[in-house]
């Protein structure tokens, strides 16, 4: 029984194993009384983490750092969110039970895909965890390609299921497991407290690796055990069975029949070497008539394939004569349009007074338009007289519109100056109305001095001449303003007359190439008509050569059917000589498997024989190696309740060592937090029940205490076993969402050096909090903040 003796090995090394743990300080207020992990690879830490579309955030992003790290923001604004994510990351769909999420509550709302990316060192190496979720229908799934979980070390886990199987043993704990000891959600901070002794008890022998030696002790006791009793049964009659079995072939001298069958079998053999030269020579002489049959079954199905050939190309023959009686009536038809085609060219070109003979005798040798007498070059001309026309009309009214604006700023000019005069005018006649009433007073009408009259006389002289001669100026230029207009007039006139006479000339000439165009359609269509006609005449031509080969082919075929049918004379007499070889092949053949079922038959006896010896041998064999395995069972048996007791009694001793750090680790939290002044202490109960120790010697349980009291012992705890489990198998982070819940000011001062305490022993600790103090603390601040569109940021303060 060389396993069950490697499994014993294997059991007793790893309770030995267990007992040579290092021992664990208790913890204190002071950082230098704790022994830190002997490795520096020894370690879990969390690196950063990356959320796109998940929860309310957009895009997020932190950084995770050694010390203390805090994420702070109003409530609702996305702190528990972002730890979330990392049990997300880790776990994928198996963490929406734990959280109280389903997947569409994770999905950002109104996206229609999101993904987290975590990455982490782990004992030296480093992972990433990515999830993705993507909305299928009216449901939220997660993919199994996006789910994945990949290593520095070019390793590669893909899928929920294979991802979380990963981070179980990379961790060492289960998803429920990770809760209890790194990852405290909001609102959950007492669940040791509030769960029974028994799932208290079953929770913290898994987290401290108890749970093994339960399984070990459980293997002997339940397996082991009645392994070893079946195992001796079944060998004891065994022991009975091999002795009957063995007794029963010696009597039957199987060596003696073993030695006459084999005589027999090689006579047989002889006779069907016999039988087997004969029939390789029959087969020679059957397959050189198979050989000649099928030379004239080949030479038939030429003949029938030359048969049917020739059928298809006599086929073929009656095609081509519709077809070329088709083309000949189609030529007809061409030769009619082409005659109609030409009576009308000749018409429209008589029409515009053209050489209509010279132009039709043209199309004969003519390939294109361009190679026909006279009419592209009176089409090319009436196109340039239309344009020059065109031109010419247009150059006659850029000159009408040039000396009609000629004439406009002429006129504009003689207008304002007429304007100016008149406001000239005006000003004299207020300047004499002005200077007539200073006459009446006596007065200049400057300085407002007294003047003679006839000094006021002679300036109204001056203005009454300047006035009668900005007059006559105005009447000039009125005059001159009519003879403009009278200009204007006349030119319009003679314009307009022009340009119609150079319009009908354009419409003349339009109405001469539309013509010309109508003739070009018909010559193109002529050329057209005749490349039709030439293109047939090819392929009757073509026709008629393909229908003299068709003829030649048939020829020859019939021809060749005629000589092969003189081969097929000796068909039947060739095929009566192969059916005799035949019949005597069967015969022959016959006699032989007669022989060889004697032979196999024989054979098999002989094995039969051959195969009871071999058990004889065996059995023999068995009966000695079963005879000591008994004795090892037995043996064994008897060490099995002493290794069940030796496990039971590891365990125990584990327990009370563990319990006895863990308690140490527990009351010097616990008074950290400054519970000592109400309180003597905590502990845990080597049953696993919780008390608290009051001053005056008596013990009560935490849940008679107030709120703000079992959160401290909940704290405590927490942080306890966080420790033990940081020093006895790595340094993992601890994350803490809204921990400060129950707490006064001045406990949350104590919750402050308490984190920072262990932050400094475990190396890195994540808290969401709005807590100002935890805040100002921390080595790292993120905050969080909601927009008005319902989507949060984060941001790294410090």
């Amino acid at each position: 029984m060389p396993r069950k003796k490697s499994d014993k090995i294997l059991l007793e090394q790893t309770a030995v194993d267990l007992l040579a743990k290092a021992e664990i300080s208790a913890p204190s207020e002071h950082a230098s009384t704790v022994t830190m992990p002997p490795s520096a690879h020894s370690q879990l830490l969390l690196e950063g983490i990356e959320v796109e579309n998940l929860w309310c955030y957009e895009k997020a992003r932190i950084d995770w750092s050694h010390g203390i790290t805090v994420i702070a923001g109003a409530n609702g604004s996305g702190k528990s969110s972002l730890l979330e994510s990392v049990f997300f990351a880790l776990y994928g769909s198996e963490a929406g039970a734990a959280m109280g999420r389903s997947l569409d509550g994770i999905l950002r709302l109104g996206s229609d895909a999101g993904s987290v990316s975590l990455s982490f060192l782990h004992d030296g190496k480093r992972y990433t965890a990515q999830m993705a979720l993507r909305k299928r229908g009216d449901q939220v799934i997660s993919e199994r390609e996006e789910s994945v979980l990949k290593s520095d070390r070019g390793e590669r886990w893909v899928g929920v299921r294979d991802v979380v199987a990963q981070i179980e043993l990379l961790f060492g704990m289960s998803r429920d497991d990770f809760v209890n000891c790194l990852y405290v959600r909001q609102g959950e901070i007492d669940r040791l407290i509030r769960a029974g002794d028994e799932e208290r008890k079953q929770m913290i022998d898994r987290l401290l690796r108890l749970e093994k030696l339960d399984v070990y002790s459980r293997r002997v006791k339940e397996g082991a055990q009645r392994a070893v009793n079946r195992e001796l049964d079944g060998l004891q009659r065994a022991q009975k069975e091999l002795k009957k079995n063995i007794e029963a072939y010696e009597a039957l001298q199987l060596e003696a029949k073993r030695l006459e069958l084999t005589k027999q079998i090689e006579a047989l053999q002889s006779e069907i070497q016999m039988r087997e030269t004969k029939l390789s020579e029959i087969e020679q002489l059957r397959a050189h008539f198979e050989e000649q049959l099928r030379r004239l079954e080949q030479v038939t199905k030429e003949i029938s394939q030359a048969q049917q050939e020739i059928s298809t190309k006599e086929q073929k023959l009656k095609q081509f004569a519709q077809r070329e009686e088709q083309l000949s009536k189609e030529l007809k038809m061409l030769e009619q349009r082409y005659r109609d085609l030409e009576k009308h060219l000749s018409e429209g070109l008589r029409d515009l007074e053209l050489d209509s003979q010279r132009i039709i005798e043209s199309l004969w040798p003519a390939d294109a338009f361009e190679q026909i007498a006279s009419l592209p070059e009176e089409f090319s001309n009436a196109k340039a007289r239309v344009e020059e026309a065109r031109a010419q009309l247009e150059t006659k009214r850029a000159e009408a519109i040039e000396a009609e604006e000629q004439l406009r700023e002429e006129r504009d000019k003689i207008s304002q100056k007429v304007t100016e005069k008149r406001t000239q005018l005006k000003q004299l006649e207020l300047q004499q109305q002005r200077h007539q009433e200073l006459i009446e007073l006596g007065k200049c009408p400057t300085c407002q001095q007294e003047v003679s009259h006839q000094t006021l006389g002679a300036t109204l002289d001056h203005l009454e001449k300047h006035k009668a001669q900005l007059s006559d100026e105005i009447a000039g230029a009125e005059t001159e303003l009519k003879k403009i207009d009278t200009n204007r007039s006349t030119l319009r006139t003679k314009n307009q007359t022009e340009q119609a006479v150079i319009n009908t000339t354009i419409k003349a000439l339009e109405q001469r190439k539309e013509k010309l165009e109508i003739l070009k359609e018909k010559t193109l269509l002529l050329l057209r008509t005749k490349e039709e006609g030439k293109q047939k005449r090819e392929q009757r031509k073509t026709l008629n050569e393909n229908r003299d080969e068709l003829r030649n082919d048939i020829s020859r075929l019939m021809t060749q059917v005629d000589e092969k049918k003189t081969q097929l004379t000796d068909r039947d007499e060739l095929q009566a000589k192969l059916t005799k070889v035949q019949e005597h092949l069967k015969a022959l053949r016959d006699e032989k498997t007669k022989l060889a079922v004697q032979h196999e038959k024989l054979v098999h006896e002989r094995g039969t024989v051959s195969n009871q010896l071999q058990q004889l041998e065996k059995w023999r064999s068995d009966q000695g190696r079963l005879a000591t395995q008994s004795q090892t069972i037995e043996t064994i048996q008897s060490e099995l309740e002493k290794m069940r007791d030796l496990y039971q009694m590891v365990k125990k001793e584990l327990r009370l060592r563990y319990m006895d750090k863990l308690n140490a680790a527990f009351n010097g939290f616990f008074n950290l937090m400054g519970a000592e002044d109400s309180y003597a202490g905590v502990r845990i109960t080597d049953e696993y029940e919780i008390q608290v120790q009051l001053k005056n010697g008596g013990i009560i349980s935490p849940a008679l205490l107030s709120g703000g009291e079992r959160a401290l012992i909940n704290i405590a705890l927490r942080c306890a076993i966080h420790q033990v489990l940081s020093q006895e198998i790595r340094r993992m982070p601890l994350i803490l969402d809204e921990p400060t819940i129950y707490l006064d000011r001045e406990r949350i001062a104590r919750l402050q050096r308490l984190l920072e305490d262990l932050g400094r022993r475990v190396g890195q600790v994540i808290i969401v909090s709005h807590e100002t103090g935890l805040v100002e603390g921390a080595d790292h601040e993120y905050r969080t903040e909601k927009g008005n569109d319902n989507i949060s940021t984060v941001r790294k303060m410090r």
